[in-house]
């Protein structure tokens, strides 16, 4: 069993010792099977998507280019993952998560989120992006996700400013 934190990879952008550009060869090497996935491919060594715990590793026809949670309470590593899931619990309200950030010496950006009126993306300079969406009507957004994802060098913007709250 491999242990993963959730805070050194909002820190370095690394799930472990699995990073971007991985293959699927080498995502097994290093954890093992995985639990679950999918779509729809029957056979994993072909599918889009792996799933250890509540990640998912998605490989869209090339190397690993998205880790990504999104259907959890608590994040969790499944059987051959134990994570550390840091502070981060579905719901969790951005102030916190800003809070921590800045506790951690961690710098960030915040932006709006272009797909998703209303939401809120904090993104880490690891490239780490925590999202914020309303999640009962009338209330504060809450934590939703987070990603890190391979973007092509086209499609990068400036992130907008960004924070890092002092002592």
């Amino acid at each position: 069993m491999i242990a993963v934190s959730l805070l050194d990879f909002v820190r370095s952008g690394a799930f472990g010792p699995v990073t971007l550009g991985q293959s699927r060869e080498q995502l097994r090497e290093l954890l093992g099977p995985p639990d679950a996935w999918g779509p729809t491919e029957k056979d994993p060594r072909r599918a889009l998507i792996w799933k250890y715990g509540t990640t998912e590793f998605h490989f869209p026809g090339r190397p690993l280019s998205l880790i990504h949670s999104d259907a959890f309470e608590v994040p969790e590593g499944g059987a051959q993952v134990d994570l550390d899931p840091w502070i981060l619990i579905f719901g969790l309200a951005l102030p916190s998560v800003e809070a921590a950030l800045a506790d951690e010496g961690i710098t960030y950006s915040r932006h709006e989120d272009p797909h998703n009126p209303g939401a809120v993306l904090l993104r880490t300079e690891a490239g780490v992006a925590f999202l914020f969406a309303e999640l009962d009507e009338g209330n504060p957004p809450g934590l939703s996700g987070f990603s890190l994802l391979v973007e092509p060098p086209a499609s990068r913007r400036d992130p907008g400013p960004s924070k890092q709250e002092e002592p």
